[in-house]
């Protein structure tokens, strides 16, 4: 018996180190040294800025922006109570248009929404030279909700760093500029009976309101399509508390003479 055991062991051990001997051996580990390097790829050079591709192209030359024509040095400063008048806007705007919402007449509400529509224009992106009709339309106030008047002719033109503005018909004629100012379009002008000899905005006195056949007048300028601009006056010296001077393109020759 116990040599059938210890013949049993014997296979057993010489069974184990036959299969040991048919095993692959692991690879030993290659030293740091020895691997080899792998050059990086060449990137080629970008082309040189002397490309006839670049500087064949020709040069675009800007012309002035509004930015740069902000405040020019011959621009009028505002009276202090113009100046009023402009921080004030929203509650003239506010109380004046929810009045002739409510008082004015079917024809004039429809016109004062299409006035009122659609957004502004950054200045930089305006076209204001030019011919125009122009309506003023009167908000709020003691005498009435809503009155839209009809349109007479008006112009603006280049001014060196600013826009002349001026009112050519009508029995209530306006001299005045377009200038930046605070980061707006912003018109400082007077308002002036045909027949009267127009101050200039600059020398009118700061405490000067009006004396029926002069007065002041200042509004925001907004353009919200190329054919249209508005003009916006809080606070005028006669009759209303919010004036809308609505303009329309008339390039064409169709303004009225």
């Amino acid at each position: 018996m116990p040599s059938v055991i210890w013949w049993s062991v014997g296979l057993t051990l010489l069974v184990s180190g036959a299969l040991a001997q048919d095993q692959p051996s692991a690879d030993p580990a290659i030293p740091e040294s020895q691997v080899p390097e792998v050059p990086a790829a060449e990137v080629p050079d970008a082309p040189p800025l002397t490309d006839p591709l670049l500087t064949d192209a020709p040069t675009v030359e800007m012309s002035p922006t509004w930015e740069e024509a902000d405040l020019p040095p011959d621009a009028p400063m505002l009276r202090p109570s113009d100046a009023e008048r402009l921080a004030t806007f929203d509650a003239a705007a506010g109380g004046a248009v929810l009045q002739a919402l409510a008082g004015g007449s079917r024809g004039d509400v429809d016109a004062l929404q299409d006035i009122m529509a659609g957004s502004p224009v950054a200045p930089i992106m305006t076209r204001l030279a030019g011919d125009w009709t122009c309506r003023t339309l009167k908000l709020g106030g003691d005498l009435n909700d809503l009155v839209a008047y009809a349109p007479f002719a008006c112009r603006i033109r280049q001014a060196g760093a600013a826009f002349a503005f001026d009112k050519l018909t009508g029995s209530q004629r306006l001299t005045g500029r377009i200038d930046m100012i605070d980061g707006r379009m912003i018109l400082t002008g007077t308002g002036f009976v045909d027949g009267t000899d127009a101050i200039p905005y600059a020398d009118l006195p700061d405490d000067f309101a009006s004396d029926g056949t002069v007065w002041p007048v200042v509004g925001r300028v907004e353009q919200p399509a190329p054919d249209r601009v508005r003009i916006l006056m809080p606070w005028p010296a006669l009759e209303s508390q919010f004036d809308i001077l609505d303009l329309r393109r008339a390039d064409d020759g169709s303004a009225p003479s």
